[in-house]
């Protein structure tokens, strides 16, 4: 889908929401929630060449554990900037912001292995 559609859907979704707030405001969240699921799923299947394409230049240089916490870490960030962010539409700004914290404690423990390899290259390097 494109980006001029993905807006279109983004300015509609928010109209819909609006309209069901004021008639229904318990049912507007689900709204927003549908639009936001709709776009992220639409825009994670643009990315699937893009991650093809990295996945293959990381195979064909040895370096297949970076990348792949590269885009696990990513995939980890822009799920939790999605929950935080509807969680703050509900009012729930504490609820977003633990999960903010448990998604750099994910990225942290998905980072453990490249750092083990930065500092047992190190120690190659110094020859301890």
């Amino acid at each position: 889908m494109s980006i001029i559609k993905l807006c279109g859907v983004g300015v509609i979704s928010v109209a819909a929401a609006l309209i069901v707030k004021k008639l229904k405001p318990d049912f507007a969240v689900f709204v927003s929630l549908a639009a936001a699921i709709v776009i992220l799923g639409a825009s994670i299947s643009t990315l699937t060449p893009v991650i093809s394409y990295v996945e293959e230049l990381s195979d064909s240089s040895g370096f297949g554990i970076y990348t792949e916490t590269i885009i696990k870490s990513l995939a980890v960030t822009v799920l939790a900037q999605t929950t935080g962010d509807i969680c703050r539409d509900c009012g729930e700004s504490a609820v977003a912001g633990k999960i903010e914290f448990a998604a750099k404690c994910a990225i942290m423990l998905l980072s453990l292995p490249v750092i083990k390899n930065i500092l047992s290259l190190s120690e190659a390097v110094l020859g301890k």
